[in-house]
């Protein structure tokens, strides 16, 4: 593959992270659910009920997406599994 092709095809590739990305604030009265962890058989947690995940998380209804704390729903579907995720770093401010 070429430079220019690479560099092509990483360019449409972020291009359409970007687009499916979906930012939603949390609601301040709630702020205390942002981000938690609910023990060792969970991923993090966003919102108390919002985007959870539990157990093996590429397994078939293993996570589930209900609108609750945060502004927005994180995704339309109720139950999902994941493929791979990252965290980064979370700072408390």
């Amino acid at each position: 593959m070429s430079i220019s092709k690479f560099w092509a095809t990483l360019a449409h590739d972020i291009e359409r992270m970007v687009e499916d990305a979906k930012l939603s604030r949390v609601s301040r009265q709630r702020s205390y659910y942002a981000i938690r962890f609910n023990g060792k058989d969970y991923g993090p947690c966003f919102g108390d009920k919002d985007l959870s995940m539990k157990g093996n998380f590429n397994q078939e209804e293993s996570c589930s997406c209900q609108k609750d704390d945060y502004l927005d729903s994180i995704t339309e579907s109720t139950t999902f599994s994941v493929d791979e995720y990252e965290v980064f770093e979370v700072y408390r401010k």
